[in-house]
């Protein structure tokens, strides 16, 4: 139960500290007037995606649970790696 535990705790970290990159990473980016156009279009636009990978997951799941975490873990390794090619803005 412990272990459960501090994976959900560890899962919980992590996506607070991806959602506090990708906006201090939007705001690095931006100068003047166009950072909350910036973070307003990125919250639309993580909105829809969060909604269609929500419906995909869902599908998913109808079909196995070993499909829904094969799928999770694509899409998790696939954002690494691109979060990797992205250009450096701050500092």
């Amino acid at each position: 139960m412990l272990v459960y535990l501090l994976a959900f705790f560890g899962l919980g970290v992590a996506h607070a500290g991806v959602r506090l990159g990708r906006k201090t990473y939007m705001v690095d980016m931006a100068s003047g007037n166009k950072r909350t156009d910036y973070v307003a279009v990125s919250n639309s636009v993580i909105g829809a995606v969060l909604l269609l990978t929500g419906l995909v997951g869902a599908v998913t799941a109808l079909i196995s649970v070993q499909a829904t975490l094969i799928l999770l873990g694509l899409a998790g390794l696939t954002g690494a790696l691109m979060s990797l090619q992205w250009r450096e803005v701050s500092g």
